[in-house]
């Protein structure tokens, strides 16, 4: 018999390091590790074979299993890998245990086979990825259950509801999954001027999985492109969020982004990206571990501005979101875990401030080249305008956001006072701000929070 156990793992569940335990070695569990090894234990007595149905990632998967004891398999998720072959760590006890993921979207399915005899260690015979092939004869099952969820959603929402014109697009509305799009750059513009923020910070994962046609656009369309809600009964979609932050912060998450890949979008703030050396990014990429060395990238962002004006770092912010950055900060990365933990809710909906902003404008227009800007692959126009022949970054207040930037990898496992304390610390020491190391955080002009 295979055993299971649910467990909601609240935000607490993560942040309380001091239940997670310790290893062999006197080193902290991660937090995921140390609840995982909970479950495993009460599991373990009473079950042949003990299975983790996870979703935090193939980076996550292992340090689990190296920090765990009593898997005989992981099963993983989030982070969108085909592992077309079985992979392998080593847990506390030394034995291997197998990792499989079959990437997103249902493009394939996984099938492993297992030998399960009580009182060995359980074996994968074979694992193996299996094609879903586009033209997949339709399953009548799946059919019906598809035709019902359609007419519920009429039902709910009614037809003259969802098939109202809200306005047009020049061209089609596709996510910006892989940098900014013209929708993206819309849906970003739009959280913005709901709540009347100085900046907005939106993520193309949150966009709907296809893109949709242009033409004339109706308000089912405007749903379908941000699919999302978190509890059951939200049918009015996610929330705008709001939160203030220091220009410091600002500047520091958007040369993150910029950085490290993340295909954010932002609306009300801009910079001139640029590339270092080869070199240098190589000398960089050794530095790192794990994910971040793989989405490290040779970009930066200077002359960061905040509504045509230069950022001012010592300055306050009010910033526009959705409720997922703000819902899920903490599993992001330290950065947001620390810059987001204050959102507040809105009384705006996204659909609600997409709507509004739509008809405003009447049309979403095409990009122009220079709006466009893939923090992972450069257009021509950008290769070609700045390549690398731009100038040094400037030195000057920008210079303390670099230092800080530079810590991150070092940061990773702090916990949310901590990390907040050793930013601040870099800020007292960051010799272009006009602090001194006896100025106490009170004293600085920004969120009392901090």
């Amino acid at each position: 018999k295979v055993g299971s156990k649910k467990k909601d793992m609240v935000l607490k569940s993560y942040s309380d390091r001091s239940s997670t335990g310790y290893d062999d070695e006197g080193e902290p569990l991660p937090a995921i590790a140390g609840i995982a090894n909970k479950a495993i234990q009460a599991l373990v007595p009473k079950t042949d074979a003990v299975i983790a149905l996870t979703h935090i990632g193939f980076e996550e998967d292992i340090g689990l299993v190296q920090k765990s004891r009593g898997l005989d398999l992981v099963v993983g998720g989030h982070s969108h890998t085909f592992l077309e072959t079985l992979n392998v760590e080593k847990n506390l006890d030394g034995r291997e245990i197998p990792i499989v993921q079959t990437g997103y979207n249902g493009r394939m399915i996984g099938r492993v086979v297992m030998e399960v005899i009580p009182g060995q260690e359980t074996k994968v015979l074979t694992y193996e990825l299996i094609p879903v092939p586009h033209n997949t004869k339709l399953d009548t099952e799946v059919a019906k259950t598809v035709q019902k969820a359609n007419r519920d959603l009429y039902e709910h929402y009614g037809n003259e509801t969802l098939n109202e014109v809200i306005g047009a697009s020049e061209v089609r509305l596709v996510p910006g999954k892989n940098g900014p799009t013209a929708y993206s750059k819309f849906a970003v513009d739009a959280l913005r001027k709901a709540i009347d923020a100085d900046v907005a910070i939106d993520i193309g994962a949150f966009h709907a999985n296809a893109p949709q046609p242009g033409g004339t656009v109706n308000r089912m369309k405007l749903m379908e492109m941000y699919p999302r809600k978190f509890e059951g009964k939200q049918n009015e979609g996610w929330y705008v969020y709001r939160f203030r932050m220091p220009g410091i912060f600002l500047a520091i998450g958007l040369k993150f982004a910029v950085k490290f890949g993340l295909t954010a979008s932002f609306s009300g703030t801009d910079f001139v990206p640029y590339k270092v050396s080869d070199a240098t990014h190589e000398k960089i990429r050794k530095r790192m571990k794990g994910e971040q060395k793989e989405t490290l990238t040779p970009y930066r962002a200077k002359k960061i501005t905040v509504n045509g004006q230069k950022i001012c770092l010592t300055c306050t912010y009010e910033i526009a979101t959705s409720e997922a950055m703000i819902r899920g900060a903490y599993g992001i990365t330290p950065l947001t875990r620390l810059l987001l933990w204050r959102g507040q809710k809105t009384k705006v909906t996204i659909w609600q401030a997409l709507e509004a902003h739509l008809r405003d404008i009447k049309t979403i227009k095409a990009l122009e080249a220079d709006e466009h800007f893939s923090s992972k692959r450069y257009s021509n126009y950008y290769q070609e305008k700045f390549g690398s022949q731009i100038d040094p970054v400037e030195r000057g207040m920008e210079e303390a956001a670099d230092e800080i930037l530079e810590k991150l990898p070092m940061l990773e496992d702090m916990p949310t006072e901590t990390l907040i304390k050793a930013f601040m610390g870099e800020m007292f020491r960051a010799k272009n701000l006009k602090i001194n190391s006896k100025t106490d955080a009170d004293s600085l002009d920004v969120e009392g929070e901090l």
